[in-house]
């Protein structure tokens, strides 16, 4: 009888050690899964479309302060972010102008403190050095109070109060 006591404590002992493992290996994941990582981007199978869509509201440690410069996987459309503001130019738009701008300038359309607005600026440089990354149709990137949403049918940017502009070779389209 002593030697059936002993196995079952060992055994005892074997189980209790998995138990813990198992739970920890559980906490692991689970505090991983809730913090997620910054690069973590929604993938580009998740919905394309940004008709109808309203924007993730940005977490406290998911919004970047430093700037960010992007452009869509077309390369048409590229944006520059900061904690002030969106600006993104169109390479090639199937609309016409709302401004007219100089040889020198192009017209540019932004969101910021003030709300929206499509001025003339000095054409920026968009080299592949300077263009930003490229933000994958379905992803998302917050600088501040500042959110684009990449999409297939352009890129839609907006401020902490839901005003902005959807951006699309098709059309510019103020939203509120």
């Amino acid at each position: 009888m002593a030697d059936t006591g002993m196995r079952l404590s060992t055994g005892m002992k074997v189980f209790l050690g998995i138990d813990v493992i198992l739970v920890a290996t559980f906490l692991v994941l689970l505090v991983v899964g809730l913090g997620g990582s910054d690069d973590e981007k929604p993938q580009a199978n998740e919905s394309a479309s940004s008709v109808g869509q309203v924007a993730p509201e940005p977490s406290a440690d998911a919004v970047e302060a430093d700037p960010v410069s992007f452009t869509l996987p077309s390369g048409n459309i590229a944006c520059d972010m900061t904690v002030d503001g969106v600006t993104c130019s169109i390479a090639s738009a199937g609309f016409a102008p709302t401004a007219e701008c100089s040889d020198a300038q192009e017209q540019v359309f932004v969101v910021d403190a003030t709300g929206v607005s499509e001025p003339c600026a000095e054409s920026p440089d968009r080299s592949a050095a300077n263009a930003g990354a490229e933000l994958e149709y379905g992803s998302v990137e917050m600088v501040g109070a500042y959110t684009c949403t990449s999409a297939t049918d352009g890129v839609t940017c907006v401020g902490e109060s839901g005003e902005g502009f959807r951006l699309a070779r098709s059309a510019f389209v103020k939203v509120p």
